[in-house]
């Protein structure tokens, strides 16, 4: 598995200081690390999110914001907490393409 910090590329400030992490496995599936909490798991096309509102600090939402962003989903990015909390109350998980 490989580990690398999560790098600022679409917001203002230099480093999220080894406070954001994304792993990959040997199968391309990448998850998302925030404070040590796995937050999101990418299976490619389905996106699987932790539903503990307690670990969505504002912090942790800063980590989502730029990995969704990084993965080319501004739609999901631009969701208010509040918001992304209550889709995550209607789903068990957002399915991304379907082809």
């Amino acid at each position: 598995m490989r580990t690398e910090e999560l790098r600022v590329v679409h917001g203002t400030q230099q480093s999220f200081y080894k406070k954001a992490f994304v792993k990959e496995d040997e199968d391309a599936i990448q998850y998302l690390y925030s404070y040590y909490n796995l937050i999101i798991t990418n299976f490619g096309k389905v996106l699987i999110f932790e539903k503990d509102a307690n670990l969505y600090s504002l912090t942790t939402m800063k980590h989502v914001r730029e990995y969704l962003r990084q993965i080319d989903r501004w739609d999901l990015a631009a969701l208010s907490k509040a918001k992304l909390l209550k889709k995550l109350e209607e789903t068990e998980y957002i399915i991304l393409d379907i082809l």
